[in-house]
């Protein structure tokens, strides 16, 4: 008689054995089961990941900041921003940072990417917060300077692109070319600013002179948050203006049904994919049921 541990080990050969005999089924059973896990890792990166990134982000600058907006298209016009500089400075906003983003397209990449005005200047003597300074880091080169026809690369968008300090770069056709002075590396929380250049490079490449994307308000130190939202709120009407707190608090809300949605969609194929799997070996194993009775008959 045979014992138990062989005739176990023979029963997983002959299993194996049949497997490889329908390869075909083999192949779609392990092609779903890979769709569902690649289905589950999609789904966090595309979701879970960026919002939670954005939402730490937005923590970084809860206490001490407030966001204006109109949106990515329209922006906001800077003149009025600074004709009311004294009474944003009584309202206690100790300092405004203006940032203006847009897209461009590069062969090597299917998606657009996005290209920021640079919100740490090291050229200028403004002062920059802590909270600006630490979302971006040069490894080579320098910042563009305000005005010229120079970019910043993100460090990997530039081994991609076969980039470095000196490289001559097309942002967008029909526009002069732009000298790479600088390689940056960005926060973990920062996902979209591939390139950086100059608040007023950019508005010129885009013909949005006197505009921002977003402007970010630091409040002086004793102000609450909330009493100065709504001062800002009765100066400029016609934006939107939410602490970072609350951004935050949005971001994560405002994803919760897609992670939910996604969710569902991975549980749903995870799903599918083992009853494929189990099926295509049921299948195998009753291809050798007689192999398996003899083994039985010992």
């Amino acid at each position: 008689m045979l014992n138990p541990q062989s005739t176990w080990r023979t029963a997983a050969q002959l299993a194996w054995q049949g497997l490889r005999h329908q390869r075909f089924a083999t192949w779609v059973a392990s092609s779903t089961l890979a769709a569902a896990v690649a289905t589950i890792h999609v789904h966090l990166a595309l979701t879970v990941r960026p919002a939670d990134r954005v939402a730490d982000l937005l923590d970084r600058f809860e206490q001490r900041y407030v966001l204006a907006f109109d949106g990515f298209a329209t922006g906001i016009p800077t003149a009025p921003l600074d004709a009311l500089a004294p009474q944003l400075q009584a309202a206690g906003v100790l300092q405004r940072t203006d940032v203006l983003c847009a897209t461009f397209i590069t062969e090597p990449d299917p998606l657009p990417l996005t290209v920021c005005s640079q919100w740490v200047d090291p050229n200028s003597a403004v002062r920059v917060s802590p909270e600006l300074q630490a979302l971006q880091t040069y490894s080579t080169g320098r910042a563009p300077r305000a005005g010229a026809d120079e970019i910043a690369v993100e460090e990997h968008l530039a081994q991609r692109l076969k980039l470095q300090v000196g490289s001559r770069f097309h942002l967008y056709r029909n526009e002069p070319e732009q000298t790479v002075v600088g390689l940056f590396t960005r926060s973990a929380q920062v996902s979209t600013a591939d390139v950086l250049t100059s608040l007023s490079t950019l508005q010129r490449l885009r013909q949005r002179s006197g505009e921002a994307s977003v402007v970010l308000f630091e409040l002086q130190a004793g102000y609450e948050v909330t009493a100065v939202v709504a001062q800002l709120e009765k100066y400029l009407p016609q934006q939107r203006i939410i602490s970072a707190k609350v951004a935050a608090d949005r971001v994560r809300t405002a994803v919760k049904p897609i992670w939910l949605a996604g969710s569902v969609l991975a549980a749903v194929v995870s799903i599918l994919g083992a009853l494929v799997g189990l099926l295509t070996l049921s299948s195998a194993v009753q291809a050798r049921l007689p192999d398996f009775a003899v083994l039985r008959t010992f």
